[in-house]
């Protein structure tokens, strides 16, 4: 049986106010793929929502870090897709289809998938590591939480951390990278998915930033350890990124996956 035969994606849509239509949208677009999709939402009226598959409201001071953790809580799968409201895709049923074919291809290999995003906070150019070769995937030091899909062993890791210190968010998707790579999981960055998303966010960079900070403080160094060769050593010399980036990885992946830079 193939990896995507065995894999139970779950499907989570996170909501918030002034998002409810377009969550509907996306809710109808996935329900043929996920008839249980999950959409995560509150809203400053504290108004009952409805759509296809199931709601489950929240407190409206509910930000990305507190809703995480309520998908955390609901996930029972093998891959854990979540979605933010704010965003588009012209084909949602073939960036489903894309999803399961990296899952076919990395199998236990992959921690997490991120599909390309508009005005996404993660530059492409200095977070390569390398490309798997023949193929439209990246392999990437972090990935980007607007669009992503998370492995049960990282979501079994990432329900242990506590959320109540970062509720806006901010490095849930840095702690999970990290973490994908301690695992040595590979973070898969997907070319043939396009996602838009809209510049904006709607609260303070500064209040983010303490949060993170607070937040950190929980992740082992054994995990951030992984962090110091990421972002430091291996942008330091962009082109022999990937031969050290292979240096310390298992056989089995480099064999597999890691293009000679």
């Amino acid at each position: 049986m193939s990896a995507d035969q065995q894999a139970q994606i779950q499907a989570f849509i996170v909501s918030w106010t002034g998002q409810s239509d377009n969550a509907r949208l996306i809710a109808s677009q996935l329900a043929p793929s996920f008839p249980d999709i999950c959409t995560i939402y509150s809203n400053k009226e504290d108004a009952t929502e409805t759509g296809p598959g199931v709601w489950v409201k929240v407190p409206d001071d509910y930000f990305f870090g507190r809703k995480f953790r309520e998908i955390a809580k609901r996930f029972t799968g093998t891959h854990c897709f979540i979605i933010t409201a704010d965003v588009s895709c012209q084909d949602w049923l073939t960036a489903t289809a894309s999803l399961r074919a990296a899952i076919t291809q990395f199998g236990d290999d992959m921690g997490v998938w991120s599909p390309k995003i508009d005005h996404s906070g993660m530059s492409i150019a200095k977070n390569e590591l390398t490309k798997v070769a023949g193929t439209h995937y990246r392999v990437m030091t972090y990935s980007d939480s607007i669009v992503w899909c998370l492995s049960k062993d990282l979501m079994e890791t990432m329900i242990a951390l506590d959320y109540e210190c970062n509720n806006l968010g901010w490095g849930v998707d840095r702690a999970a990278s990290l973490i994908t790579h301690s695992q040595n999981k590979l973070v898969v960055f997907d070319d043939s998915v396009e996602i838009n998303h809209p510049p904006s966010r709607g609260y303070s960079n500064d209040a983010a930033k303490r949060q993170l900070s607070v937040f950190f403080r929980q992740i082992p160094w054994s995990v951030k350890v992984h962090g110091l060769y990421l972002t430091r050593a291996l942008r330091r010399f962009p082109v022999v990124r990937s031969k050290l980036y292979a240096l310390v990885k298992p056989a089995r992946l480099v064999q597999k996956y890691l293009q000679a830079g």
